[in-house]
C-alpha cells in the first residue's frame, strides 16, 4: 500500500489544523509525532486492498473537510449529560465533549490519594514522567495506518497515572460528541500508567448526541507495571453516520493481569483494534466482547494477542449478534513467539445472525514458535436454535418473547462477567432496550 498525492495534501491539510488548534499531547516527543507523520506519507491510508481493512473502507469519508474541536467547544444541554452517566457516586468521573475536557461535568475536583489526572496543556514531573514511559514502550506495538494518523495529529488527550494506593475507585471516561456540527473530526490519545501492584478498573464510554457526521479516532495506551491488575471497560454507542477508530494498546509486565471488555452497541462504522503484548513472564490477560449490529451498520473487532515470554496466559471470548443489513467482522490473532515456552493461549468467537441479509467475517489466528505450549482457537456462526424456540414456545412464550429471552442469555454471558456491579447494570440496560424487554439481573 502506498500514499496517493490525495493522501499526502489530506496529511498536510491536517498538520496545519492541528497546529492551529494548539492540542497535542506529544508535542514534547517530536520523534513519535515525526515517525507517524513519515508512516502516513508512505503508506497513505488504508483502502479495501489492505488485508487488514478489506471489510472497513473508510478511507473515502476522512478525505472531507474536517473541523477540529476547539477549546470553547459547544453548548450541551446538561440534563441529556447528567442522564448517561453511569449511577455510581463512588466514581471517578471524567468528561470529553466533542474531544475537551469539560469540568463541569466532571467530578474530582478533590485529588484521590494515588490518583493522578493530566491534560496536554498541563506541565510538570508527574505527566512527564508518564510520557517518558509511554515513550519508551509505545515501539513495541502493532504499526497501523489510524495509529499512525492519531500520533500524528493528537488534538486531545489525557494522561493518567494510578499507584498502589490508590483505593480502587471506578475511573469513568466519558467521550461525548454533542456538536451539531458537520464532519467534526477528534484525534483523541489516553495514556494510562498502572504502577506496581496497584489496581485500576478503568471504562471508556463512548456516546453521540445526534446524527452529525464525525471521525472520532481514539487511542487508549495502558501500561501496567509488575503485579498490576487493569480491568479496562470499552462502550460504544455511537450515531448512525459516525466512524469510530479504537486503537487500545496494552503492555503489561512480569506478573501482571489484564481483563478487558469491548461492548459495541450501535455505530455506522466501528473499528476496534485491541493490542495486548505480554512482555514478561507470568502475565495473565482475558479478552471479552460483545457486539450488537443492526440497520445497515458495521463493526471490526481485531485483536492481538502476543506472547513473548515463558509461563503467560490468555483466553479470548467474543459474541457477536446481528441483525438486519449489518455486517460484523471479528479477526482475532495469537503469537507465541520462540521464547513463550509454557504458554496456555485460548480463543473462541461466536456469532448470531437474525436475518438473511446479516453478515458475519470470522477469522481467528494463531500461529506458534514455540513447542510446549496449550493453544486452541475457534469460530461458529449460526441463527437461534430452532429446538430452543420449540421448547419455549411450547411453554407459552411468544415468538417474540422467546427470541428477546434467547438473544438476552446468549449477550448475559459476556455481560455478567463485568465485576463492577454499576456497569454491570448501565451495560445490560441497554441490551434490554435493544431486545425490548426488562430482564432483571
Amino acid at each position: 500500500m502506498t500514499s496517493t498525492d490525495t493522501d499526502i495534501n489530506l496529511i498536510e491539510n491536517l498538520a496545519a489544523k492541528v497546529s492551529r488548534s494548539g492540542f497535542n499531547i506529544l508535542n514534547d516527543f517530536p520523534q513519535i509525532r515525526d515517525e507517524s507523520l513519515n508512516a502516513l506519507k508512505v503508506t497513505g491510508l488504508p483502502g479495501n486492498k489492505h488485508e487488514e481493512y478489506k471489510y472497513f473502507n473508510v478511507s473515502r469519508k476522512i478525505k472531507r473537510d474536517y473541523n477540529f474541536p476547539l477549546p470553547a467547544g459547544e453548548a450541551v444541554e446538561t440534563g441529556w449529560i447528567r442522564s448517561r452517566l453511569v449511577d455510581d457516586n463512588k466514581g471517578i468521573h471524567i468528561v470529553f465533549i466533542n474531544g475537551i475536557y469539560s469540568k463541569e461535568f466532571s467530578n474530582f475536583d478533590t485529588p484521590a490519594e494515588g490518583f493522578e489526572f493530566f491534560l496536554p496543556e498541563d506541565s510538570g514531573q508527574g505527566i512527564k514522567y508518564i510520557l517518558d514511559t509511554y515513550a519508551a514502550e509505545r515501539q513495541n506495538i502493532n504499526k497501523d495506518p489510524y495509529l499512525d494518523l492519531n500520533r500524528a495529529f493528537p488534538n486531545a488527550g489525557y494522561a493518567i497515572r494510578i499507584g498502589k494506593d490508590f483505593d480502587s475507585k471506578p475511573v469513568y471516561i466519558y467521550h461525548f460528541v454533542n456538536s451539531g456540527v458537520q464532519d467534526l473530526l477528534i484525534n483523541h490519545t489516553g495514556i494510562v500508567l498502572v504502577e506496581k501492584d496497584a489496581k485500576a478498573d478503568l471504562s471508556e464510554i463512548f456516546i453521540s448526541e445526534n446524527e452529525d457526521h464525525h471521525f472520532h479516532n481514539h487511542n487508549t495506551e495502558l501500561i501496567t507495571r509488575n503485579g498490576a491488575l487493569v480491568n479496562y471497560h470499552l462502550i460504544q454507542e455511537t450515531g448512525h453516520d459516525s466512524v469510530n477508530i479504537q486503537n487500545t494498546n496494552i503492555y503489561q509486565s512480569a506478573n501482571s493481569r489484564a481483563n478487558t471488555y469491548t461492548f459495541s452497541l450501535s455505530g455506522k462504522d466501528l473499528r476496534n483494534n485491541l493490542n495486548i503484548l505480554l512482555n514478561e513472564e507470568d502475565c495473565e490477560s482475558h479478552l471479552y466482547g460483545l457486539y450488537f449490529i443492526s440497520n445497515n451498520d458495521h463493526i471490526d473487532n481485531h485483536t492481538t494477542v502476543d506472547h513473548r515470554k515463558p509461563h503467560c496466559y490468555s483466553n479470548e471470548y467474543y459474541k457477536g449478534i446481528i441483525d438486519d443489513k449489518g455486517m460484523g467482522t471479528f479477526n482475532g490473532k495469537i503469537y507465541v513467539r520462540p521464547n513463550a515456552q509454557k504458554t496456555n493461549a485460548f480463543q473462541s468467537n461466536k456469532n448470531l445472525v437474525l436475518t438473511d441479509t446479516a453478515t458475519v467475517n470470522t477469522k481467528p489466528q494463531l500461529e506458534i514458535w514455540a513447542d510446549d505450549v496449550k493453544c486452541s482457537h475457534g469460530a461458529t456462526t449460526g441463527q437461534i436454535d430452532e429446538e430452543q424456540m420449540f421448547y419455549l414456545r411450547s411453554r407459552g412464550l411468544s415468538e417474540e418473547s422467546a427470541a428477546a429471552l434467547l438473544l438476552h442469555a446468549f449477550a448475559f454471558d459476556i455481560i455478567d462477567r463485568v465485576e463492577l456491579e454499576h456497569l454491570r447494570k448501565y451495560i445490560g440496560s441497554k441490551i434490554n432496550s435493544r431486545l425490548g424487554y426488562q430482564f432483571s439481573d
